[in-house]
């Protein structure tokens, strides 16, 4: 159940129109301020590219007056930005599809599809959710090693839920956890501390 509850988490940041998102900048969250000032530049340009499809969903999702029909119209929209090959909306569309929220039928196989697209362009939002579903045995979709590979180059990458898991499966005692952190201290790439990976090499000691 844990692969749906984050799954579901990350279908919060979905998609709808700009007429549904708030008007003043100062009602807008921080990390939500740039997709304001990209969807109110493009609405001026009559710019309908991805990622204005995918900046108008946030806002829309993030609004708690956006109604049914306007979820309905930014699905649409984030829809179409994944199938441009945007991979933020990739990652977003395909989270929704595989926990089956917003109204969206569940739909798996689809959203691994997004999610194998995005990894290969190297999204590392896509490595992390990918790597979740193949180290889950009750998905369907089982490969642990290449999971446990997946979560560590998320990790590497900064995403630091993609850490909590590896280190969780490797204290948990799973092999192919085991063998990716090893193999990655091994070439340098992470050092335990007090049996935790850490992305940073242990301090020098000062000299007597």
């Amino acid at each position: 159940m844990r692969i749906l509850f984050a799954l579901a988490a990350l279908s919060l940041f979905a998609a709808t129109p700009a007429s549904a998102a708030p008007s003043a900048p100062e009602t807008i969250p921080r990390e939500l301020l740039h997709d304001f000032l990209l969807s109110e530049i493009a609405a001026q340009r009559g710019d309908l590219s991805a990622p204005v499809l995918y900046a108008r969903a946030r806002l829309a999702l993030h609004n708690p007056r956006s109604g049914k029909d306007s979820i309905a119209l930014a699905l649409r929209s984030l829809e179409s930005a994944s199938a441009d090959g945007y991979d933020p909306a990739r990652v977003l569309y395909g989270s929704i599809l595989a926990s089956g929220s917003l109204g969206v039928p569940k739909d798996l196989p689809r959203a691994v599809a997004l999610f194998e697209a995005s990894s290969r362009d190297g999204s590392s939002a896509a490595d992390f959710l990918l790597g979740l579903i193949l180290t889950e045995p009750s998905l369907g979709y089982s490969d642990e090693p290449r999971g446990d590979a997946l979560l560590l180059r998320a990790w590497l990458a900064g995403v630091e839920d993609a850490k909590g898991a590896l280190l969780s499966r490797y204290l948990a005692g799973r092999p192919s956890a085991i063998a990716a952190i090893e193999k990655a201290q091994a070439d340098g790439s992470v050092f335990l501390r007090s049996a935790e990976p850490s992305a940073e090499p242990p301090a020098s000691p000062e000299a007597p």
